[in-house]
This record gives structure tokens, sequence and C-alpha cells, in this order.
């Protein structure tokens, strides 16, 4: 119940498991905070685990199956910005390219919390709008304004670099 935390209430778990005892096809979890190191005291080890966690970030989004929980302030952030575009998109050939609607409907669910609960899904319908249909330079434009907010600001440059990169 750190206020750190970003579930120190539990109500991310809760809502996990809800959504899994509803859906016995999942065969493991993977969540960024409690599956990487966290503060600024990791050891050497620890950090570069947690580099190549963020370097490879876009991987696991665009190739796993993605359960989204989104308040308002995801709708804010860098990180949950980029996680998304990357769960709305898949890697081919021909570089980034957004998913078909059926393939949205089978790789990302997406439970709302907060006010985001009482918005009737327009919260949900706006990530849609914001990252599914984009291209990787129009996703690069909009991570890079200013109001997407991010923690630690040295990690945002390398990020969008990364994503171009891995589209060529």
């Amino acid at each position: 119940e750190d206020p750190d935390h970003p579930d120190p209430d539990g109500t991310k778990v809760k809502e996990l498991q809800t959504f899994l005892k509803e859906s016995q096809d999942v065969e493991g979890i993977w969540a960024d905070y409690p599956c990487l190191p966290q503060g600024s005291n990791r050891s050497d080890e620890e950090q570069r685990y947690f580099d190549q966690a963020l370097r490879d970030m876009n991987l696991l989004y665009m190739g796993s199956r993605v359960i989204v929980f989104v308040d308002r302030e995801y709708l804010s952030r860098f990180w949950t910005q980029f996680e998304f575009f990357c769960t709305t998109h898949k890697a081919t050939v021909r570089g980034i390219v957004p998913r078909t609607k059926r393939e949205l409907q089978h790789h990302v669910n997406v439970i709302p919390l907060g006010v985001a609960k009482e918005t009737d899904g327009a919260d949900e319908k706006l990530l849609f709008t914001t990252w599914a249909n984009i291209t990787v330079d129009q996703a690069i434009q909009r991570l890079g304004h200013k109001d997407v907010k991010i923690t630690n600001q040295s990690e945002k440059d390398p990020m969008l670099k990364r994503l171009k990169e891995f589209e060529q």
C-alpha cells in the first residue's frame, strides 16, 4: 500500500483476478512494475536487465495479448500511451502496421478504472482513436508532445528513436 506503487489499494489486482476467472485461456502474466527492478538503487545487474527490458518493451506489447487498465492518468502518461500504440500495432515485413479490428478484439482487453469506469467507454474510444490507426511517425510526433508526461525525461527520446529503428 505504498502511495508510489501503481496499484496502492489493490484495485488493479482485483480487476485482474476477475478477468482471469473469466478468461481460462490465459497462461501467464507479465506486469512491468513487479517484474522490473524499481527505484534508483538498482544493482549493476538489475540496471542492465531494466535497460534491456525498456529497449525491447515494444516487442512484448506487439506480440502478446494485453490487458490495459485505463484511468484518467493513463491518458496523459508517456509509457502507457507508448505501450498502447505498440499494443494496437504489429510488426510485418512492411514495417509496423495497425492491427485489424478482429486482431484488436483478440489482442487487447481494456478494463476501465476510476472516472474512466463512468464514461460509458469514452476513454477507451479515445485511446483507440488516438493510437490504433496511425503510423510510427505520427506516434512519435504525438508521444513527443510536452503534455505527454514521463518521470524520467532521459528515457523518452531513446524510446522514440528505438520505435523508428524497429519499424525500419
